[in-house]
């Protein structure tokens, strides 16, 4: 008598259930599903091009140890990723990218740290003093986890703890439930049950799922897999189902870029990237750049993740586009295509003034060509560096250019004078790729502060007359103004104005010099300089020459 009740109420409540999904209900629900959807799809961890500081205000969670390739962190308040560096901090509701051939190993508050491989997108949040991770897709690995680590899988959580020194790996494809936790040495527990060699792991948060133990050589594996639905009771067959609806194959679409153009500010340390929306049914992509909007000649890269670094070798624009890759292989039609303007730092010159003092030997002596070496700073991608040297005051219409592969390079100035520089930068196609540098300046000096004696007025013309025909004991005087007490003279007399056919020489510090050998009859010319005792090689100018006249008294 029960058994027939208990298969009546039964077979009433499958009425009621098939009822539900034949009435347009289900509609409303679908609609209600579509729009969660789009709501997620506008909220995923992807963003476009990494230009823009990262946000770094917020709860410290962990610090990047060791970087290895294409490594992006990104923000909750930025709309660009930026590549991770050692010591940079990773705060509440950070996102990050490990990129193909890519590793990271991230330390945590407590000291302990876990290994992000390749192909990975993960996110950071912390919750009642716990470190939360959602992990997208990807894998990591630690032997010293964190002792308050959730995991979340796709809004459920698992809550992961390892006694002492255990080792285990973490992975996950995209789908949800999808996770594998491998415990290779010690004691790992996943929602307080142990997962080793020997026990198997049942978790049945919703929807209902199960740990599969999948025993390797010295490894324990524990999946997460979704179970199959509980069967319902069979019931008699009343009438033949419907015929089931042909189910049309959806076609492949190509991603949609986030943007269709874009700035970027060309720097080292924040390489472009490009970024799409996951298409449905893609499995990986396929992604075309190119400095030609024909793509003619383009770089083609199959890539799994959802950005990508842009390589630029020094244009002004780089073009891309992409195709899905779906099942057996096959490729939707192209996406639009994306373009991407590439702005270059201007050059600054790292010391704008440069100054050089020629000490001079003689007033005569002219200051030869100079070499000055200059510096600035680098602009990426640039192939060559010109710089142009001008006089001081000059516009710069014809200047001498010098070549420079490298940010430094000597430039040489013609002699003494005040002079003007600025450098640009070029492409291999000799295009200028950024604006001139600022001005720098060369002062090239002489200095020269020997002065020059003035013979006294009545030593200028001396006129003689000896009965012997011999002058003698004849006293010459000069002045010499601003003279140092280091200073000494130089006396020179000669048969001719021009002083090649010198006849006596004289040294002495004081400003006069008595002419003690005997001069014969004739006429005479003397001049005088200033000679320095710390520098022998520097002289003063020769004075204007005195004359001599020495007459016999026997006239």
């Amino acid at each position: 008598m029960n058994s027939p009740f208990r298969v009546d109420t039964i077979y009433m409540k499958f009425q009621k259930f098939k009822k539900f999904f034949n009435d347009d209900t289900i509609t409303i629900y679908v609609c209600v599903i579509g729009l969660l959807i789009g709501w997620y799809a506008l909220h995923s961890d992807f963003s476009f091009f990494n230009i823009g500081g990262r946000a770094t205000s917020g709860q410290t969670i962990a610090t990047v140890d060791e970087v290895e390739s294409d490594v992006r962190l990104r923000g909750t308040k930025n709309i660009f990723w930026e590549n991770a560096s050692t010591e940079d901090s990773i705060v509440e509701g950070d996102s990050l990218f490990v990129g193909p051939e890519s590793s990271i190993v991230i330390r945590f508050e407590d000291g302990k740290s876990i290994t992000i491989g390749a192909n990975s997108l993960i996110k950071f949040k912390s919750e009642n003093n716990k470190i939360k991770l959602s992990l997208q897709y990807g894998s990591f690995k630690s032997q010293n986890l964190p002792t308050q680590l959730v995991l979340d899988d796709c809004g459920k959580a698992l809550d992961i703890k390892a006694q002492g020194d255990a080792d285990l790996e973490i992975g996950k494809s995209s789908e949800c439930g999808k996770i594998q936790v491998k415990a290779k040495k010690g004691e790992v527990k996943v929602n307080d049950k142990i997962v080793d060699k020997t026990n198997d792991l049942v978790i049945a948060p919703k929807p209902i799922v199960k740990l599969v133990e999948k025993p390797i050589v010295n490894e324990a594996i524990v999946k997460l897999e979704s179970l199959p639905a509980p069967e319902i009771a069979k019931l008699p067959e009343i009438k033949p189902p419907p015929p089931p609806k042909k189910v049309e194959e959806k076609p492949l679409l190509p991603p949609k870029l986030l943007r269709k153009t874009a700035k970027i500010l060309i720097n080292k340390k924040k390489l472009p990237a490009a970024s799409w929306e996951q298409a449905e049914l893609a499995k990986e992509y396929i992604l075309e750049t190119s400095s030609e909007p024909e793509f003619k000649n383009p770089t083609v890269v199959r890539t799994p993740a959802l950005i990508h670094q842009v390589e630029n070798a020094g244009n002004e624009q780089m073009y891309y586009r992409l195709k899905s890759v779906g099942e057996n292989n096959k490729e939707s039609a192209y996406s639009e295509v994306g373009q991407i303007d590439f702005v270059y730092p201007s050059i600054k010159i790292k010391e704008p003034k440069e100054v050089y003092d020629y000490v001079a030997k003689s007033s005569k002596d002219v200051p030869q060509p100079k070499d000055f070496n200059v510096k600035w700073t680098d602009v990426p991608n640039a192939d060559k560096y010109v710089v142009e040297v001008d006089k001081k005051g000059g516009d710069f219409s014809s200047p001498k250019k010098f070549t420079s592969r490298k940010p430094a390079s000597a430039i040489q100035v013609p002699g003494q004078g005040e002079y003007e520089y600025r450098v640009s930068a070029y492409n291999a196609q000799n295009r200028k790729i950024s604006s001139s540098s600022n001005v720098g300046e060369i002062i090239y000096n002489k200095l020269f502060d020997m002065k020059t004696p003035a013979i006294e007025k009545t030593a200028s013309s001396l006129q003689f007359f000896f009965q012997k025909g011999l002058g003698k004991y004849i006293w010459l005087k000069w002045v010499s103004p601003e003279a140092k007490v280091t200073d000494k003279y130089r006396i020179e007399i000669a048969k001719d104005q021009n002083f090649t056919k010198l006849f006596k020489s004289y040294s002495t510090y004081k400003t006069k010099v008595l002419v003690q050998d005997n001069l014969p009859v004739g006429n005479y010319y003397w001049r005088v300089r200033a000679e320095s005792t710390e520098d022998k090689e520097q002289v003063s100018d020769w004075s204007n020459p005195g004359k001599i006249e020495i007459n016999s008294g026997a006239m």
